[in-house]
């Protein structure tokens, strides 16, 4: 079953997630007009340049139509061969979390096709049977590897595989649809953290059931390597607009949307610090790909803690929702960290 003809979205509204599903919704009218015509009635996909796919009940054929869109708002190049096919590099080895899953794109005579990475459009999605849910992809997710052919991606997941729901992969390649594969996204091993989710209770989204609930901002683990007398550790900061299909990186100047396309929210600021110990506290600056990394002096090589604050426009995220509790836990992310 497709999940695409889940997601009621009118074309004004694909419009308007169109633009403001990227970085900082950059591009111009035409980018976002030919992502707006590909999707159709749907919902918005993510292009490796940053960009958005829309993606309508044709499954990856809208999503390949959206990535036109966005061809046009990041200059990407001109349209690929013809008959190209698209499949999974084996080991596939998705988990919670972050994952790199490699992909293999040959011609119609089977000749590996080298080039594309610049006009690959990617959208995970988890069909749930009464809903259906995105992942996030960043803006920088894909790169052509030294194998001719084959092009690696990077992708954070927030769930595993289950009987509740599976994950399916859409890819476009130039404007045109080229796959929707099938993935199995295993649970990490061992205790490491994968992600946490912070929220303020002012900052709400629909649920599926038309319910008001605080929206969502995800902290993923990206980077922890021991260095330097210390562990240099980093996060991938995303959200979900209101469909919960994109899930856009988060940096300056991000707009998020309701359901019709109305401005909810404009991210004026975003504001990350660590801690190794919830007393001292250090910035870490995000980049423009919403990636947030310090590095913590003194910490061992071995299983530790670190903590991770998260400001936007100036308001404190929690566990919760709720206020920072002065002598609580809830205004702070925790991650159990192992460094390579």
């Amino acid at each position: 079953m497709s999940i695409y003809p889940l997601l009621p979205w009118t074309r004004a509204g694909l419009s308007a997630l169109a633009c403001l599903a990227t970085v900082a919704c950059g591009g111009d009218d035409e980018g976002a007009a030919g992502a707006a015509a590909g999707g159709g009635a749907g919902a918005g996909g993510h292009h490796a340049s940053g960009g958005s796919a829309g993606t309508g009940s044709g499954g990856a054929a809208g999503a390949a139509g959206g990535a036109s869109g966005a061809s046009g708002a990041s200059g990407a190049a001109g349209a690929p061969p013809s008959g190209l096919s698209v499949s999974l590099v084996e080991p596939v080895t998705a988990t919670v979390g972050k994952s790199t899953l490699g992909l293999r794109i040959v011609d119609g005579s089977g000749a590996p096709v080298a080039g594309l990475a610049s006009g690959i459009a990617l959208l995970p999605a988890m069909d749930m049977g009464m809903h259906a849910h995105g992942a996030a992809v960043p803006s920088d997710a894909v790169h052509e590897t030294t194998t001719a052919g084959t092009y690696d991606t990077t992708l954070f997941f927030p769930m595993a595989s289950s009987g509740m729901g599976s994950w399916t992969l859409g890819v476009a390649v130039g404007g045109a649809a080229a796959a929707e594969l099938g993935v199995t996204v295993a649970e990490a091993a061992g205790t490491d953290t994968t992600h946490v989710p912070l929220s303020n209770a002012s900052d709400t989204v629909k649920s599926p059931m038309g319910l008001d609930k605080p929206r969502n901002w995800f902290l993923f683990r990206d980077v922890a390597r021991s260095e330097g007398g210390g562990v240099t550790f980093g996060v991938f900061l995303a959200t979900v607009q209101a469909d919960a299909m994109l899930w856009p990186p988060v940096t300056v100047g991000l707009t998020l949307v309701d359901a019709s396309g109305a401005e909810q929210l404009v991210v004026s600021s975003v504001e990350v610090s660590g801690s190794a110990d919830g007393v001292t506290w250090a910035p870490m600056p995000c980049d423009a790909t919403a990636r947030c990394q310090a590095h913590f002096a003194g910490v061992s090589g071995g299983t530790s803690e670190l903590r991770v604050k998260l400001s936007i426009n100036g308001a404190p995220y929690t566990t919760d929702a709720a206020a920072p509790e002065p002598a609580g836990s809830n205004g702070y992310a925790t991650f159990v960290v192992t460094p390579e």
